[in-house]
């Protein structure tokens, strides 16, 4: 057996060592990011999600013989309320899938996108130099939630990549107890203009983030809080120093590094002052590891720490687009010939945490 992380979790009255818990988090938004006013992009991806997955969680349940839960993130933000008449649409429209799924166990959080039309332009700005913006936004998801729902998100995503120590605050004050944004690996992006969009500020920059749940520092929500906490917690995605699969081959990594010369630049410099290979998120679809690998380097990854907890992220419009959703299906169905496949059970965020030993006002690492 592979050494790496234990856990104990009671299923069904037996209790079931070795377990690394799996949070799954899926952002449930418009097909398309941006859209003219007069013609709102369809959700044409959520729709065919909603039919799939009973499908999905009978295979994940199956392989590890476990219950298998899902994060659905809503997008309940100033577009949404803008382009669709409602910032609960989302709640409305398939107001029967999200019961059914908090029936099952399910979490469902929010997932804000910092987009604000500008009407002069009549361009969608991605506004996150805007910080009073930013917290606009998440104050309208999280209010709309809580005015639906008559509760707090279970969870919080911020879109695009984003994320700001005023922003994780912000969740914070807001009584969310868990934010899934974090993606260690990704460089920061900077202000840039294309396709009808602009983007304003820098996203990402989640090179030195730690890689396992912690309680972010108010001061700076890329190191851990020293001391206890206040039970805020940050389960950041999954990564690896392993980049396998095709998107990973000498002429794939030439071909894209070549139409991309300024970002290749920067890449450059900053494996130069690295010390250690750099980490990068483990993606479900084509872009991270291939599937016959994914899971083999999800489990390499869990190795690292002695709590681990995996998590990734999906959009979804994954079945949309053939090749993303065959790559996903064949995930989901290497999970089934996996030796250790009853390691790991899908869980949400609360879970997660009680099963690395994390519960509110605990240390950042389990004793």
């Amino acid at each position: 057996m592979v050494s790496g992380p234990c856990h104990t979790l009671a299923v069904g009255g037996d209790r079931r060592a070795e377990r690394i818990p799996v949070v799954l988090c899926v952002d449930m938004e418009p097909d398309g990011y941006v859209f003219p006013l007069d013609q709102p992009s369809p959700w044409m991806g959520v729709e065919r999600l909603t039919r799939e997955v009973p499908r999905i969680r009978s295979a994940l349940e199956g392989a590890t013989g476990a219950s298998a839960g899902f994060c659905w993130g809503l997008r309940m933000d100033p577009q949404i309320a803008l382009a669709y008449g409602s910032p609960a649409y989302a709640l409305e429209r398939f107001g029967a899938f999200f019961d059914e799924a908090m029936a099952a166990g399910d979490a469902v959080g929010v997932h804000p996108h910092a987009w604000r039309w500008e009407a002069e332009r009549q361009v969608w700005l991605a506004d996150h130099a805007n910080q009073a913006w930013v917290d606009e936004c998440v104050a309208v998801a999280a209010e709309t939630y809580a005015s639906v729902l008559g509760a707090r998100p279970t969870y919080h995503r911020f879109g695009s990549g984003f994320m700001s120590t005023r922003t994780m605050n912000v969740v914070r004050e807001l009584g969310i107890p868990v934010d899934l944004t974090v993606e260690p690996g990704q460089p920061a992006r900077g202000p840039r203009t294309g396709d009808g969009i602009v983007w304003t500020g820098s996203c990402w920059g989640f090179e030195d983030v730690p890689r396992h749940p912690y309680q972010p520092d108010p001061a700076d929500f890329r190191r851990a809080a020293a001391g206890a906490g206040d039970g805020f917690w940050a389960i950041p995605l999954t990564s690896s120093r392993k980049k396998v699969g095709p998107s990973a081959t000498p002429l794939f990594r030439a071909r894209y590094w070549a139409h991309r010369p300024s970002a290749a630049a920067r890449r450059v410099a900053r494996t130069l002052t690295r010390t250690a290979p750099p980490f990068r998120p483990l993606r479900m679809w084509p872009g991270g590891p291939a599937p016959a690998t994914f899971w083999d380097v999800a489990f390499d990854a869990a190795s690292e720490s002695p709590d681990a907890c995996l998590a990734f992220s999906l959009r979804s419009d994954v079945f949309l687009d053939r090749e993303t959703s065959a790559w996903f299906e064949a995930i989901v169905g290497q999970l089934a010939a996996e030796p250790r496949r009853e390691r790991v059970r899908f869980v949400t965020p609360q879970q997660a945490l009680a099963m690395t030993g994390r519960a509110a006002g605990s240390a950042d690492r389990p004793a």
